[in-house]
């Protein structure tokens, strides 16, 4: 097999802000396997909270290309002689993973979900996330998601409760909440009190301690569901 990448540079339509930094683009990298005439694609997005950055991506994919072999289908092989080689780095390792089921299905002439033998009745909803913003921002942004049936809004600053207020006003779908870390216990219990009657689904404070804060709205007939760690982004 052989494996190539190249830069891929995103830009948004909107500031993307959360409680520990903001960014207008995104520094990705589309990687391509090549075997039998047929090309897979996957894509790396490395997440700077995690330490991950185009140069590391490009460093995991230089290590791990020579362990790919020539057999696409082997991928439980690949997978260990990856992580023989090199531990970690989840976005060049995604990528890789997409790439070769995407080469898979097009060697079978099938969609991923098709050839694993998934129900894509059964498939979980995932999340568009608004970042944060400020009210006429956030209006503007509630205008493109609408249609979508679940929403993942960050928290963790000034205007956040009356920021939730607008958004359940005008949407009747599902929403989460992350606050990135930016809470501590007795925040978390604060800002959730306060939203509580919004009809939120889950919540992922981070910084609180699952005995001094989760436990106080968990359990409140109102609120589904309640995590002391970050969702991922959708």
């Amino acid at each position: 097999m052989r494996l190539r990448h190249e830069p891929l540079t995103l830009a948004t339509t909107f500031e993307f802000r959360i409680a520990v930094g903001a960014s207008r683009g995104h520094a990705n990298t589309l990687v391509k396997i090549e075997h039998d005439g047929i090309e897979g694609l996957g894509e790396a997005s490395p997440s700077h909270y995690y330490g991950e950055s185009r140069p590391l991506v490009e460093g995991a994919l230089a290590a791990w290309t020579p362990c790919l072999g020539e057999d696409p289908f082997a991928l439980d092989a690949i997978e260990r002689r990856m992580s023989a080689v090199l531990h970690g780095h989840g976005a060049a390792r995604a990528a890789i993973e997409m790439a070769l089921h995407d080469w898979i299905g097009k060697r079978l002439g099938l969609p991923v979900w098709k050839w694993l033998g998934l129900d894509p009745a059964r498939t979980p909803l995932s999340c568009v996330t608004l970042g944060m913003a400020s009210p006429e921002e956030m209006e503007r942004k509630l205008d493109t998601v609408m249609d979508f049936p679940m929403l993942k809004v960050k928290l963790g600053g000034e205007g956040d409760v009356d920021n939730l207020r607008r958004i359940r006003a005008r949407y009747r779908g599902r929403i989460r909440v992350d606050a990135n870390t930016a809470w501590n216990a007795a925040e978390a219990v604060r800002v959730l009190r306060q939203i509580e009657p919004l009809d939120l689904e889950l919540a992922a404070p981070s910084r609180c301690s699952p005995t001094r804060a989760a436990t106080t709205w968990a359990t409140s007939p109102t609120w589904r569901g309640a995590s002391t760690g970050s969702i991922s982004s959708s």
